[in-house]
């Protein structure tokens, strides 16, 4: 992505000079391809990847009680293992971390 010149402008300044230092380092190792269009998932393709290395690592479903969506409000911060929150909803999201975790 960041020697992709069409990718390369679309990516947070910052990142960009981290990738290319990252690169910079390992000459001989050829970059992934980005698999999507929708920059909005880079960190979720980079989860997957990494969680992929994971040996012994197993996977399944969610409960609805685990996962909380959008601007909807927690129920119980022990039952809750995932928050997905869209850009409309940043700052109460932030808002609502500070206030569970004491930031």
């Amino acid at each position: 992505m960041a020697r992709n010149s069409q990718t390369r402008e679309k990516l947070w300044p910052g990142l960009v000079e981290l990738l290319e230092q990252d690169l910079a380092e390992e000459p001989e190792i050829s970059e992934l391809p980005f698999s999507s269009s929708n920059l909005w998932i880079l960190e979720q393709v980079a989860l997957w990847l990494t969680l992929g290395q994971i040996p012994g690592l197993t996977h399944g479903f969610l409960s609805r009680e685990h996962v909380i969506q959008g601007g909807e409000q927690a129920g119980s911060p022990e039952t809750e293992v995932v928050h997905h929150y869209f850009g409309i909803d940043k700052i109460a999201f932030l808002s609502e971390i500070s206030k569970n975790f004491g930031e």
